[in-house]
């Protein structure tokens, strides 16, 4: 009779598993309280950085999203270019003139500098 394993405690989700379980099949994500919680800030701030009521909620939560993959996930990148290519080629195609003002302003609620060039300004 071999000897009963005890369970392992569950090991708490990586940030970045968090986030990308988040992503629709679409390459966006949503901006809700789970996408706030992942990227570690609040939903108010969230929803009251956004930088004009005239940006799509899931264009901003995408951008979001690939901001904070690369200013905070950089040494996995090999594990999320290939979502953030789909993201990148989701939100190009919707957040019209208004992709450079909500790179500036996820780059300033995040803490990050990411460059235009991911999103190939």
């Amino acid at each position: 009779m071999s000897p009963r394993l005890s369970p392992e405690p569950a090991a708490e989700e990586s940030p970045l598993l968090r986030l990308v379980s988040l992503q629709n099949a679409d390459g966006s994500w949503d901006l809700d309280s789970q996408l706030a919680a992942a990227l570690g800030v609040s939903d108010t701030d969230t929803r009251g950085r956004m930088p004009s009521e005239d940006v799509a909620p899931g264009v901003w939560a995408t951008v979001l999203a690939v901001v904070w993959l690369n200013g905070r996930a950089v040494g996995q990148r090999k594990e999320w270019e290939l979502l953030e290519a789909k993201a990148v080629g989701w939100v190009r195609g919707r957040a019209g003139p208004w992709l450079s003002e909500c790179l500036e302003a996820a780059n300033a609620l995040l803490g990050c500098s990411v460059g235009p060039a991911v999103f190939g300004l």
